[in-house]
């Protein structure tokens, strides 16, 4: 989680094991200029005959007044309280398919509904299922009604 006063000082790094790493800095935020008139029109008291803002005060210590630039690539607002922050990650070279299957020996599952998935067929936990383990580590089980032939 991340502070909304550090919307501009936010940065971070991503690498994929055997990638090389990239990093991603957010240098802009905006004036939340609803909450300031807010702050402005509830937090603001009468003394000594002067007006004395002290919301604005707190909001701007804690920075409640900022929020993260949709306008700067990557940031997408998801409601008046969150933002995500979208990456894309090209530190690691794509494989060509054709060069995954000369790796080692892969296995096919085509599916009825047109799928096709290569991988490591596994022991199925019931005769009514294959098991595929992908190169990625992920596995998948599909019903046998579902599948059309395996080679």
């Amino acid at each position: 989680m991340m502070k909304r006063k550090n919307a501009n000082k936010f940065s971070f790094t991503i690498r994929g094991k055997g990638c090389e790493p990239q990093t991603y800095n957010y240098t802009k935020r905006t004036l939340r200029g609803w909450a300031m008139a807010g702050t402005l029109i509830t937090w603001t008291g009468l003394v000594s005959g002067i007006y004395i803002p002290w919301g604005l005060g707190v909001d701007l210590a804690t920075g409640a007044l900022w929020k993260p630039n949709v306008a700067e690539g990557g940031v997408v607002k998801v409601d008046s309280k969150n933002f995500k922050y979208v990456v894309n990650y090209s530190g690691c070279p794509v494989k060509n398919e054709d060069d995954i299957v000369t790796d080692a020996k892969v296995d096919i599952v085509y599916l009825k509904n047109g799928s096709i998935i290569k991988g490591t067929l596994m022991e199925p936990d019931s005769p009514s299922q294959i098991k595929i383990l992908m190169k990625d580590g992920s596995i998948f089980v599909f019903k046998l009604d579902e599948v059309l032939k395996v080679e």
